[in-house]
């Protein structure tokens, strides 16, 4: 069972709706925002969701299921200066397990593919399973305590109900094109309930 964020340009295929390919059900919401991104939610599972956090996804109480269809849910824009120098963000979002009575083991997530004008790296929440993460300053300050890294970080099993804080740090590759529609892929799993 997987769940996969994708951040591809926009362009006249990812412009809203719903299809339906192969039985996987495939959700195109415009975006998170980087140089025009747009979220592509595909999911074989109802049983796991990206959450908000806080006000403005930086740290904060779980919020609301992070598919409503609105550009600059995640991510706000690259400014032009931003991009031609470089800049790291952060945001908090959270994993959690929707069903209402079944647990899902070994949750994982991962950085499938990097967009192309900045990078990605992942952090578990320091507040653990279940916890509110502490909201930071503002975008551009680091969190306490999570580690940073570009590979898989497990999360365990949730049982119903349970969610888990993490964190993504984006990095901006100084000299970005501006107007340069970007990708990159984020991708959750968890074994099949029983």
């Amino acid at each position: 069972m997987a769940r996969q964020w994708f951040m591809p340009g926009v362009d006249a295929l990812f412009q809203g709706g719903m299809i339906d390919e192969d039985g996987t059900r495939e959700y195109f919401v415009p975006g998170v925002g980087y140089l025009n991104e747009a979220t592509v939610l595909v999911f074989t599972s109802d049983n796991l969701a990206l959450h908000h956090s806080g006000a403005s996804d930086i740290g904060g109480a779980i919020g609301v299921v992070l598919t409503d269809d609105t550009l600059n849910n995640l991510w706000d824009d690259v400014s032009s200066g931003d991009a031609s120098a470089g800049d790291t963000e952060f945001r908090c979002t959270y994993v959690k397990n929707t069903h209402a009575t079944l647990s899902v083991a070994n949750v994982s997530v991962e950085i499938a593919t990097d967009p192309t004008e900045s990078n990605w790296e992942i952090a578990l929440g320091a507040a653990g399973k279940n916890g509110t993460e502490t909201e930071i300053a503002d975008e551009d300050t680091a969190p306490a305590g999570p580690t940073f890294g570009t590979g898989a970080i497990s999360l365990g099993t949730l049982a119903a109900g349970d969610f888990y804080p993490i964190w993504i740090k984006r990095i901006v590759i100084a000299g970005a094109g501006a107007a340069t529609p970007d990708s990159g892929v984020l991708t959750v799993c968890g074994d099949d309930p029983n």
